[in-house]
């Protein structure tokens, strides 16, 4: 019978292995040659150099993709130096590259980049709210024909929640049009006043899309009010300091026309999700 492996040294291995990937606890070549099996061909220095390499490289492609308007702004030098001392800090602890970066918001709070570029963090903070919408649960959304069909009263009170996926982003810094820079290869075309130019930024998906669009006062009040859950409109109406039934009204409608509300009841996982990997700004 095989004698199992020591798990805890399987552990230390790994380890040892992680820290000196990201350079927490680099070894020597000489101490690599002690601790790897020389391959057929080549050397175990040549054999880490790639493997070392690659490792960053596609942590820094996945990163790149979830992030896309930072490494925009930033170019592809300064995003990759962002993402090793990112992994230094924060070494990759899951099997879905999909969350390596969920950490880089925070990450960025304290980062030298944000001296300089100090809307970075809540972009970063926007870019996640994308990605998460992307993967989020399927649900039924509430349609304004559906409303229309019902009584005032029953309206008044049915109890909604927010889509699965659904975030609202406030920032001092113009997200949305950092965020829109993506798409814009030439640099001269880029023209964004920074200061003095808050945002309040809304993440949805409609359509099998995620979208992100900019929403009034009143919107992202709603929004926010919406995200305790299992609240009527008179609820919604009441955390939102809605005064005037009209303005409130409207903006509620503008919302679920964006397929920004569901029934609690109907908030849960429906199904696998097949979303086409678009988003339309």
């Amino acid at each position: 019978m095989r004698r199992r492996p020591d798990e805890t040294a399987t552990r230390a291995i790994q380890r040892e292995l992680l820290e000196d990937l990201i350079g927490r606890r680099p070894r020597s070549d000489r101490q690599r040659d002690g601790a790897f099996r020389r391959p057929p061909r080549g050397s175990v220095a040549d054999r880490w150099h790639v493997y070392a390499h690659g490792y960053l490289a596609r942590i820094d492609e996945a990163m790149g993709l979830e992030y896309a308007a930072i490494r925009r702004i930033l170019g592809p030098g300064a995003f990759s130096d962002l993402v090793e001392r990112y992994v230094g800090v924060f070494p990759s602890r899951s099997w879905d590259l999909a969350r390596v970066g969920e950490r880089l918001p925070g990450f960025l709070e304290l980062d030298r980049l944000s001296i300089e570029l100090p809307f970075l963090p809540d972009l970063a903070t926007l870019e996640q709210a994308v990605s998460r919408a992307f993967v989020a649960a399927d649900a039924e959304p509430l349609a304004w024909t559906d409303l229309a069909a019902r009584e005032p009263e029953e309206v008044a009170s049915l109890r909604l929640a927010l889509l699965p996926g659904v975030a609202l982003v406030r920032s001092v810094w113009p997200l949305h049009a950092l965020w829109t820079c993506r798409l814009e290869e030439d640099d001269a075309a880029v023209s964004i006043r920074i200061e003095g130019n808050a945002s309040r930024v809304l993440v949805y998906r409609r359509g099998g899309r995620v979208r992100v669009a900019p929403v009034d006062g009143l919107e992202a009040a709603l929004v926010e009010a919406a995200s305790c859950g299992d609240a009527t409109l008179a609820d919604l109406q009441e955390l939102a300091g809605a005064e005037d039934p009209d303005r409130l009204v409207a903006a509620f409608r503008a919302l679920v026309e964006r397929e920004v509300f569901v029934l609690s009841r109907s908030a849960g996982w429906t199904g696998a999700l097949e979303l086409s990997k678009e988003v339309d700004s």
